[in-house]
Order: structure tokens, then C-alpha cells, then sequence
């Protein structure tokens, strides 16, 4: 498992609901880091292979999946299509996760 994976793992996807049964936003954002980073892992492909795949430095790629920068929705599409899955699946994903 990546170091990312570990220490999302070790905060806890799901820990931080609130009392009207929601994930916060920080949880939220953390399920879609982890499934971006698993997404890159179920291809084989190092960070910078994924660089590549979007035109953009091994930086790019480092960042959002340690959480330095956040993805706006264009970026995320764009990261979706380079991984070849799914955004609304992985929405659905993370909506899914607020309901546990």
C-alpha cells in the first residue's frame, strides 16, 4: 500500500460524519483522494506515468494525491479520462460512503 493509502487509512475514510449522518467535507475529499490514488495503482502506473497520460509534471499528480492542492472539476474529469474510469462511479463512490 502507498504512503498516501496509509495514512488515509489511518485517519479513517468515514471517522468524520456529522451528526446529520453526512461525511464532512475533509472525508469527502480524502475517499476521493484514496480512489484516485487506487485508480492509478489498478493500471500499474507510477505518478509520473500519469503525468504524462495528463500533460502535466509528476508534481501535478503528487500534490492532489497528498492533498497539497484540490482538483476542480475540469482537472478531475481530465485526471478520470487519464485513468480511464468512470466520474460519475467515483462519485457515486464517495456519496455512497456518507451513507454507512
Amino acid at each position: 500500500m502507498c504512503p498516501q493509502c496509509l495514512q488515509i487509512s489511518r485517519i479513517g475514510l468515514w471517522d468524520s460524519v456529522s451528526q446529520n449522518g453526512r461525511m464532512s467535507t475533509r472525508s469527502q475529499y480524502l475517499s476521493l483522494r484514496h480512489l484516485l490514488i487506487n485508480g492509478r495503482h489498478t493500471l500499474g502506473l507510477r505518478q509520473s506515468d500519469l503525468a504524462v497520460r495528463l500533460g502535466k509534471p509528476q508534481s501535478y499528480v503528487s500534490k492532489y494525491e497528498t492533498g497539497e492542492r484540490r482538483l476542480d472539476v475540469i482537472e478531475f474529469l481530465e485526471v478520470c479520462d487519464a485513468l480511464s474510469v468512470d466520474p460519475a462511479g467515483i462519485l457515486e463512490k464517495i456519496r455512497m460512503g456518507e451513507r454507512k
